[in-house]
């Protein structure tokens, strides 16, 4: 959180993001010589929120777009907008460019969690919470004693009642192969 406090850290993020993005996906450029810890300078996000987008063909190829960009770049790189809500983008509507706004938070993938991003997606479509919890703590290995019942009983019940988490990875997966 305190990091989100610091624009500074911000600036730097939208440096690390922008070099991963494709060309029609932008970060309104920042004025790093202005800014401070609680002072952010950057041009004017020309685009609309989303929300306010009327054109059905224009909002599903840019919300394609991002989602596109942003699995690549969770595959490759790594390194994602960690605060991607509607807020948080803007959409040109004569353009269908996207601009990325608050990069404050960005998180970075390491190459093992880039690894098992596939096989972690296929266990919370399948409702695997066996191997949901064995990625998660080769990934992550626990610092104290786990019960993992519990924590098993815990996340079968986090998949059983969020049936649409399930829906999405399974469209998700279907978009991806066609």
């Amino acid at each position: 959180l305190l990091e989100e406090l610091d624009l500074r850290k911000e600036v730097q993020n939208a440096g690390q993001l922008g070099l991963t993005l494709p060309q029609g996906i932008s970060i309104p450029k920042h004025f790093e010589a202005f800014t401070r810890e609680s002072v952010l300078i950057q041009q004017f996000a020309s685009g609309s929120n989303p929300s306010d987008i009327r054109d059905p063909a224009l909002m599903k190829s840019s919300l394609q777009k991002l989602g596109t960009a942003l699995i690549k770049n969770l595959f490759t790189t790594g390194v994602f907008h960690d605060d991607l809500h509607p807020g948080n983008f803007r959409i040109v509507p004569n353009t269908g460019e996207i601009e990325l706004l608050d990069t404050g938070r960005v998180g970075h993938l390491t190459e093992a969690e880039r690894e098992d991003l596939v096989p972690l997606l296929l266990a919370i479509r399948t409702h695997d919470s066996a191997q949901i919890i064995s990625i998660l703590v080769r990934l992550h290995p626990p610092k104290n004693q786990v019960d993992f019942e519990g924590l098993k009983k815990s996340v079968t019940e986090v998949m059983s009642s969020h049936e649409d988490v399930s829906r999405v990875i399974s469209k998700l997966f279907f978009e991806c192969g066609n």
